[in-house]
C-alpha cells in the first residue's frame, strides 16, 4: 500500500487502481463459424486481460464524485471519472519490489477446474485516460 500512495502521488492522478494480469484458459477448442460452415478453430486459447483486484487511491475530486451519489459502486466511481476526464497518465507499473516473473501458463488437464488462472503479480495502474495505452 505505501508504494501504490507513492505511486498515486508521484503520477498526479484523480484514481490509481489495483490491477493483476489474469489468463482464462478455455479448455476446447473455439470453433469460427459462418452460417453453417466452419471456417476457423483454436485450440485451447488463453486470454491475457487486466483485472480489477479492489485496491485504490482516490483523489478529493474522486471523493466528490461519491458524495453526488447517495450509493455508488465503485465500477460505477471509475466509469463517472473517466465521464468527468479527471487526470490520469493512463500507465501500469510494478507495485512491489518482490514482483516475480510471470509464470508460463499451459492449458490444465481437463480434469481441472475451468476458470481464471493467476499469470503475473500485482500491478498498480490507472485507467482514466485514452491519451496513452494502459500499459507501457
Amino acid at each position: 500500500m505505501t508504494e501504490m500512495r507513492r505511486f498515486h502521488g508521484i503520477e498526479g492522478n484523480s484514481m490509481t487502481v489495483a490491477l493483476a494480469q489474469e489468463q482464462v484458459v478455455v479448455l476446447y477448442g473455439i470453433v469460427e463459424l459462418k452460417a453453417s460452415r466452419i471456417v476457423g478453430i483454436r485450440g485451447k486459447p488463453v486470454f491475457t486481460h487486466f483485472i480489477n483486484v479492489g485496491v485504490y487511491a482516490l483523489s478529493p475530486e474522486c471523493l466528490e464524485l461519491i458524495r453526488s451519489e447517495k450509493v455508488m459502486g465503485l465500477a460505477n466511481l471509475i466509469n463517472a471519472a473517466i465521464r468527468q476526464n479527471l487526470r490520469s497518465v493512463g500507465s501500469t507499473t510494478s507495485c512491489s519490489s518482490s514482483n516475480r516473473a510471470p509464470e508460463h501458463r499451459s492449458a490444465p488437464h481437463p480434469s481441472q477446474e475451468p476458470g481464471i488462472r493467476h499469470a503475473t503479480p500485482l500491478s498498480c495502474g490507472h485507467a482514466l485516460s485514452e491519451r496513452r495505452p494502459l500499459h507501457r
